[in-house]
């Protein structure tokens, strides 16, 4: 008898560690990912540049962003607070967070280092900024992102079409163009 109220207590114990396990969930934003990049329309992404960055600050707080790409299926957006730089990249489909970076940053590195911030209410519009940057290049758009380059903070679109490749580069708030840069690979040598 004693044997068999073991046996049903041992069974008991195993049924319910099997539901314990089977109902344990990860929450999505906290999942990595190693699947290959997906191919992603970089002219109009299922997961919005607004909803990107709202995904970043809900994780992170008011931090001032600084540069914000979309390539190879995912955005990078990258920021800073008062001590830290942070790296978040984000499935441009899903909108599943695959990777979290952080970095210390001291008080000599922040004045030294300090990266001019992308003002978001006064940002053009990505699809107004697809649309300045399109007929000043041909192919298809395969990536972009926004940065400052030289005291200005721009929009810089990548086209390839064929071997050709072109990068236009708008001013991020108004969308005037500041540059066309085309390059034709040549193939091998």
């Amino acid at each position: 008898m004693k044997k068999i109220a073991i046996m049903t207590l041992f069974a008991l114990c195993l049924v319910a560690t099997g539901c314990q396990q089977s109902t344990t969930k990860t929450h999505p934003a906290t999942m990595t990912s190693s699947a290959a990049p997906t191919s992603v329309d970089a002219a109009a992404p299922d997961v919005t540049l607004n909803d990107a960055w709202t995904t970043l600050l809900r994780q992170h707080g008011e931090i001032a962003v600084t540069q914000v790409k979309l390539a190879a299926g995912h955005y990078t957006l990258t920021g800073q607070d008062a001590s830290r730089e942070i790296e978040l990249t984000i499935d441009a489909t899903s909108g599943r967070v695959l990777k979290t970076a952080s970095e210390e940053i001291t008080e000599d590195e922040l004045d030294d280092d300090r990266d001019a911030v992308i003002e978001r209410q006064n940002l053009l519009t990505q699809s107004k900024a697809v649309a300045a940057a399109t007929p000043h290049a041909t192919g298809k758009l395969t990536s972009w992102e926004i940065e400052e380059d030289s005291g200005r903070m721009v929009w810089e679109f990548q086209y390839k079409d064929g071997q050709k490749e072109t990068e236009v580069q708008l001013d991020a708030y108004n969308g005037t163009v500041l540059g066309v840069d085309e390059d034709e690979d040549d193939g091998p040598s």
